[in-house]
């Protein structure tokens, strides 16, 4: 029974793994005032399983950040060159 439980508990941790997304954002000039939201243009799969490059953009506007429960590093060509 004990193993069975442990079997069970392993599972529901495996499904509840992080997926880590990180990429470069196009983002709005910054005279742009108003509201922003970013959203995911494309992803590609990393050949770790729980890791997503991803190409976003800054939108004008309200609207809902496409994190979906992930951890999201956003990086700018400026961070790039860093």
């Amino acid at each position: 029974m004990r193993s069975r439980l442990e079997k069970l508990e392993a599972r529901q941790y495996a499904v509840t793994a992080t997926i880590t997304r990180y990429g470069l954002v196009a983002l709005l000039p910054d005279d742009f005032v108003g509201e922003r939201h970013i959203v995911m243009v494309n992803r590609a799969v990393n050949a770790s399983p729980n890791e997503e490059w991803c190409h976003f953009e800054e939108g004008p506007g309200p609207g809902a950040n496409e994190a979906e429960g992930a951890r999201v590093i956003y990086l700018s060509e400026v961070d790039r060159r860093l």
